[in-house]
């Protein structure tokens, strides 16, 4: 007998006398020899013993262990078993071990999102959903995935500011422009293109419709939060609202933002002002918009610039805008000196005053006075007024996008200018750039033609055209019947009848209105026909006592931009900014 087997013990059975049965003690691996006996663990034998981990599953045996046996390890165990604790468990992905289909420990796959630097699978297993090589990757603004705080593709959150029609949470997702929130629940915000709270705008054939009526002059400091306004009266919390410095220092500069609460004439803003706003400013509310659609010979527009508000049309649309009709500010942007009918000062008679210039982003109208050569001196962007003297000097033309012409010198006589000359008015000077969102103008007047001694009254200086900012996620003209119209008006002709009892010939033709700014941002499509969309100039006044041989100056045209966010197609007049 070899020494490390067990000892064997003889065991009567009871009930059956005279027989005597050798067992061998569990686990012996040989009981020796004759009446020896051996007995071999098993995997069917119903004890735990061998390499078993439980009660013959585990170790060798081929049978693994069911939930909740004893494990030595994961290979003990049922497939989609791991040994945890010592017990044959489900993966969890909160078991402090990489198990189940996680790509590091408690992460990825089924369970939550690994952090960066984490093994991972695939992109879905980080929480910045960006796996390179193996490993997640840090959320970046460049990484060409929505991860981190952006609000959509690289961009919003901490990152640059997203495109029109990109997802918003918070307008500052969106600068310079505005995210459309609030929106019905489920639906995604998105920038520039409002929230469509207003509903549809129809604007049937045949009939008007006025919108931006509610306007105020304001002022308010760059970084501040507050404008105190004229006029309190329409405005209220959420209202997306446009800012604009019309007239005085800083003209042109503009932005949109959130009303946060309206007490009596202080708004309050949810975003800071981005620059200052001073004396000629003027804040209004933005409609939002869904689809927006002019019928033919309908017509839509906004009041005209009264000294401290109007002669803007904006609006922000979630949908589509269609214009069959006219989208028309013609001549509603800065005033033309002068009115038809009203005796010019001091008239009849050698009066003191030259004719007066057109109004401008620098300022409102007021008498000209002499440039170095004896011309009727401009007012910025507003045409020069013809100068006293006796026959037909003419009003210069305003300007924006380009530069108007003067007006026509008058004839040498009595109560002539200085150094014998009877200048007409110089043209204004252009102001802006040609993208919009740099700088916006209305357009300029032009000058009012220039007294004589024996007259009534002067032409009138032409209105400049006014404004139209659009938002849509696309915009179409008709070719054939849709207009955007922001041209200027014509100069007046000078009269010498009237009650102001002058008589012959002589008062001066006032200048052309310059046309003002159309601008256009979409997120898809535009289609704006063949020049469909105009600013033009218009001409100068060539009628009355002094007829075709005087005219005043033309005025210039105005700026037009367009930034589409697909294909653009159509011609504008003036051509328009696309970058």
């Amino acid at each position: 007998m070899r020494s490390t087997l067990k000892r064997f013990y003889p065991i009567l059975l009871a009930g059956i006398a005279g027989f005597v049965f050798p067992f061998c003690e569990v686990n012996t691996t040989e009981c020796g020899s004759g009446s020896d006996c051996t007995i071999m663990p098993t995997c069917t034998d119903t004890l735990k013993n061998g390499t078993e981990s439980d009660v013959d599953c585990g170790g060798s045996c081929s049978t693994k262990c069911q939930a909740m046996a004893k494990c030595a390890t994961s290979s003990d165990c049922l497939s989609g078993l791991v040994c945890s604790s010592g017990v044959c468990a489900a993966p969890s992905c909160t078991d402090g071990i990489k198990d189940g289909d996680e790509s590091d420990k408690d992460c990825g796959g089924s369970c939550i999102k690994c952090d960066p630097n984490a093994t991972c699978n695939v992109a879905g297993d980080c929480t910045s959903a960006n796996c390179v090589s193996g490993q997640c990757a840090a959320p970046s603004c460049t990484d060409g995935v929505k991860n981190g705080t952006e609000s959509d593709l690289d961009c919003g959150g901490t990152c640059s500011p997203c495109a029109v029609g990109k997802t918003c949470i918070a307008d500052g997702d969106c600068a310079p422009y505005t995210c459309g929130r609030p929106v019905p629940e489920g639906q995604n915000s998105v920038c520039a293109l409002g929230n469509g709270s207003d509903l549809d705008l129809a604007v049937p054939a045949g009939m008007a419709k006025t919108i931006n009526a509610v306007a105020t002059s304001g002022t308010g400091a760059a970084a501040g939060t507050t404008l105190t306004v004229r006029d309190g009266a329409g405005f209220a919390a959420d209202q997306v609202v446009f800012i604009h410095q019309t007239q005085g220092s800083g003209a042109g500069q503009h932005e949109m933002n959130r009303v946060a609460s309206v007490s009596g004439t202080m708004l309050t803003l949810k975003t800071p002002l981005k620059y200052d706003y001073v004396a000629g400013a003027q804040v209004l509310v933005v409609p939002q918009y869904g689809n927006v659609n002019v019928a033919s010979t309908g017509t839509l527009t906004a009041p005209a610039w009264d000294g401290q508000k109007g002669g803007i049309l904006v609006f922000q649309a979630k949908g589509d805008v269609v214009i069959a009709g006219s989208v028309s500010m013609a001549g509603k942007g800065f005033r033309g000196p002068g009115v038809s009918g009203t005796c010019f000062p001091g008239a009849p008679g050698c009066m003191i005053n030259h004719g007066r210039t057109g109004e401008s982003s620098t300022g409102p109208s007021a008498f000209s006075t002499l440039n170095g050569q004896s011309k009727g001196a401009n007012n910025g962007g507003g045409g020069g007024g013809g100068t006293r003297g006796q026959d037909c000097a003419a009003g210069g033309g305003g300007s924006y996008g380009s530069v108007g012409t003067a007006g026509v010198d008058g004839t040498i006589g009595a109560c002539i200018a200085v150094g014998g000359q009877h200048g007409g008015g110089v043209a204004g000077t252009a102001v802006g750039v040609q993208d919009l969102t740099q700088s916006i103008f209305l357009g300029s007047a032009g000058g009012e033609g220039g007294p004589d001694e024996d007259g009534a009254y002067p032409g009138p200086g032409g209105n400049g055209g006014g404004m139209v900012v659009l938002f849509g996620k696309t915009v179409t003209v008709d070719p054939a019947t849709g207009t955007i119209n922001v041209s200027g008006l014509a100069g007046g002709s000078g009269s010498n009848s009237g009650p102001c009892g002058g008589g012959g010939g002589g008062m001066g033709n006032g200048g052309g209105g310059a046309g003002g700014a159309v601008r256009i941002v979409t997120s898809d499509a535009v289609s704006l026909g063949s020049n469909r969309v105009t600013a033009s100039g218009a001409s100068g006044g060539a009628a009355g006592s002094c007829g075709a041989g005087y005219p005043g100056g033309a005025g210039g045209v105005g700026r037009i931009h367009v930034r589409a966010g697909a294909t653009l197609t159509g011609t504008t007049t003036p051509a328009a900014y696309t970058n």
